[in-house]
């Protein structure tokens, strides 16, 4: 059985974390790196895995492997097991070595213009709303129109749902301020 941390080290700038990354529930998506080791009855394999943009690994001496949309344990067990089935009497090693970064879509209101923010795995609906927030402060808003901080609305591949950030400054109740999910659509209003 794979052994794994759940440990964030990237090796370009440092990630700032407020959780571990619960492998249950991040989903593996191109630019995400795996460091991994296999141990043979002849060599040690140390390599780090880069899922590419079409979702694989490559991984000597045993093949080409889609991860994309998995969950880092799903991941895990069968990067695992195409090993020990290429190699008898291997042991595999993995961990998340560096997390992908993506864009979000954003629809925002009035004359705000709609497009993608980039942001990292790790971002949470407060980060991308004060980004989105200092871009529009900073632009030439002649309408003296305010983002609203309630009420946003992602949309997910499977669902979509309602927070209220200032909820989530007032109980800190993390539900109304979530990770953003590759895919998720984020919908901003004014202040009313």
């Amino acid at each position: 059985s794979p052994r794994y941390s759940n440990v964030i080290s990237d090796s370009n700038r440092d990630t700032l974390l407020d959780e571990t990354v619960d492998p249950n529930i991040y989903r593996l998506g191109p630019g995400d790196e795996l460091s991994f080791t296999m141990i043979t009855s002849n060599s040690v394999i140390n390599k780090r895995l880069v899922v590419s943009y079409l979702g694989d690994i490559v991984i000597p001496s045993v093949g080409k492997i889609n991860v994309d949309k998995m969950t880092l344990n799903k991941a895990f067990s069968i990067i695992s097991e195409k090993c020990s089935n290429k190699i008898e009497n291997s042991s595999v090693d993995l961990t998340l070595s560096k997390i992908k970064e993506f864009k979000v879509l954003v629809l925002a209101p009035g004359k705000i213009p709609s497009g993608y923010f980039p942001i990292k795995s790790s971002t949470r609906l407060l980060n991308l709303f004060n980004q989105i927030s200092e871009a529009y402060e900073g632009s030439a808003n002649t309408f003296n129109n305010k983002l609203s901080s309630r009420n946003l609305i992602v949309q997910s591949e499977d669902k979509i749902t309602t927070h209220d950030l200032l909820s989530f400054k007032a109980k800190g109740e993390k539900k109304d301020n979530p990770y953003i999910m590759p895919g998720d659509i984020i919908e901003l209003d004014y202040l009313r």
